[in-house]
């Protein structure tokens, strides 16, 4: 809060290079005694280029911060410090100011903003809308319950109580809005499940803006819409591609309609309320600026690929130094240089196991498999990947026909939260978080194999549909994957149904009406049986000569 706060109340005036400079202001503001030769050796984050120097070296912009305020402004922003000030100390208020700033996007900001833009900062404004947080998380686990069971909405929660990747006492206490992309994720796959398509890919699309990295999740809304389409092409006797993907793309053009609508619309409302440039055009530059250099608490595939057991952060930090771990990053950056094949064959490797596991699944489904790929492809701070505790629903269908899944990747949900706790013993931060990357890329890696093992363990000669069962049903008959077997089957239950049924309502003239009644049922339907063969052979004469037949009996 020490960050974002300020941030969002003061969003005009700071943007997203000023924070650190008009905290120093106001700090010599707030301590006469202290001037501006008591900060000069003061460390701290320099936000336009991420690199950490010595107050003295940005000064002239120190001075030059105030200029951007009114003097109301000035003076509650001076107010707003002065308590940050008290509450953490001199030093935690000044070591502060080596962190990364404040890195949420222009959406979030303004999402933020009814909270804090008209609030002081002092003890009741902070814990109050601390609330927040528990409260929409205790909603999306209600709204969990009520869509796919309480069974999965107690896992979720036990998931989110046992993964520590959060660091819940550093990342989570007093924290305000930090869950709220991971709500909005839940929300959308409830709303998906629910067949509230635009809504659905509107929330995941939200979550997006928010975050940046979670538009992985709308993107891979497109993932069992493209394989019901390979499905289509290398179906026999396929039908036109309008009637055979029909069921597919009325959920698929609706949910990515909704997500287009929002971005459109919250992009543009940020843009008006701050300026494109300030908000949305500093927001990629210090974002790109952020990815490319290595933090020492960031996890994923290309933290694992970085890592050198020789040049460790205990081996190399150098705490003369403005920055101590400058070696630690060059170090960094040239290992994962010269490993950049590995981290692209790994996307590969990752990306089409995820795109090969959405065949024939929901689209709930594929916005969770979307996660998966958050560590594969980005460098998200530890915290981030708190999200882990939502993958259960990859995992739930309409149908509950993924049991045996369900229970998989409950147990690998629950086998990384084990394996992340010995991975705290280990006192180099870097090396710990090393670890606790290995335990999600293996997680994610057992949970992907199996998916997408049991999607294409077979090829049925039918159409996969992306938001439920194949178009034309798979056949149980026989082994065969056809329609017909199944439809059959149905058919023969309903001429027995309807056979008992009307035996039972001639009983009381005799067991012999009741037999011909039954008889003649029956006859009924393998004649509807046959008719139903000679329309799938769509042949004329075959048709013609089953009719004759059925004339001649």
């Amino acid at each position: 809060m020490r960050v974002y706060f300020p941030l969002v109340k003061y969003f005009r005036e700071l943007r997203f290079d000023g924070l650190y400079l008009a905290s120093l202001a106001a700090y010599v503001d707030n301590n006469p005694n202290v001037g501006e030769s008591g900060i000069a050796h003061t460390r701290l984050r320099d936000l336009n280029n991420n690199e950490v120097k010595v107050a003295a070296e940005v000064m002239p912009d120190i001075r030059a911060v105030r200029d951007r305020f009114t003097p109301e402004r000035w003076e509650s922003f001076r107010k707003d410090m002065k308590y940050f000030q008290d509450l953490m100390g001199a030093g935690g208020y000044l070591g502060s100011l080596r962190d990364h700033g404040g890195n949420a996007t222009p959406v979030w900001i303004l999402s933020a903003t009814p909270f804090w833009a008209w609030s002081p900062a002092n003890e009741w404004t902070l814990s109050l809308t601390a609330l927040l947080d528990p409260l929409l998380l205790l909603a999306m686990l209600v709204v969990v319950g009520r869509t796919f069971g309480w069974r999965v909405a107690f896992l979720l929660a036990i998931g989110f109580g046992t993964t520590d990747l959060s660091r819940f006492g550093t990342n989570l206490m007093g924290s305000t809005l930090r869950l709220d992309w991971m709500v909005a994720l839940g929300f959308g796959a409830c709303a998906l499940y629910k067949k509230r398509w635009m809504a659905g890919g509107a929330l995941l699309a939200y979550a997006g803006l928010i975050r940046g990295f979670p538009a992985f999740a709308t993107l891979f809304l497109a993932a069992p819409f493209a394989m019901a389409f390979v499905d289509w092409a290398r179906t026999k006797d396929r039908p036109a591609w309008r009637e055979g993907l029909r069921e597919a793309f009325p959920p698929f053009l609706r949910s990515a309609a909704g997500a287009i609508a929002c971005v459109l619309v919250l992009v543009a409302l940020s843009s008006a309320v701050f300026g494109y440039q300030a908000s949305w055009g500093n927001w990629f530059y210090k974002i790109s600026i952020h990815q490319d250099k290595p933090n020492v608490n960031h996890v994923g595939l290309r933290n694992i690929l970085s890592y050198e057991s020789d040049r460790t952060g205990k081996q190399v930090l150098r705490p003369e130094l403005p920055e101590p771990w400058t070696d630690w990053q060059k170090y960094q950056l040239a290992a994962f240089d010269r490993r950049k094949p590995l981290f692209y064959g790994g996307i590969l490797l990752f990306t089409g196991l995820a795109v090969a596991a959405s065949r024939r699944r929901h689209y709930h489904q594929a916005a969770m498999m979307g996660l998966l790929m958050i560590p594969v492809f980005f460098y998200p701070a530890n915290y981030y990947c708190h999200y882990v505790f939502l993958l259960p629903l990859l995992a739930v269908d309409r149908k509950d026909t993924d049991s045996r899944l369900f229970g998989w990747v409950a147990l690998v949900l629950l086998a990384m939260s084990v394996a992340l706790y010995p991975t705290l013993q280990e006192r180099q931060v870097d090396v710990l978080y090393t670890l606790q990357s290995d335990v999600i890329l293996a997680g994610f890696f057992l949970i992907l194999v199996p998916m997408a093992y049991f999607a294409w363990r077979s090829w049925p000669n039918a159409l996969a549909v992306a938001d439920g069962p194949s178009l034309f049903e798979e056949s149980s008959d026989e082994g065969q994957g056809s329609s017909s077997g199944r439809k059959k089957t149905k058919r023969r239950k309903k001429a027995k149904d309807r056979a008992m049924g009307e035996a039972g309502s001639t009983k009381a003239k005799g067991a012999s009406e009741a037999e011909e009644a039954s008889e003649s049922v029956a006859s009924e339907a393998a004649a509807s049986e046959a008719e139903e063969a000679s329309r799938e052979t769509e042949t004329t004469e075959e048709v013609s000569e089953t009719k004759e037949g059925e004339k001649s009996d």
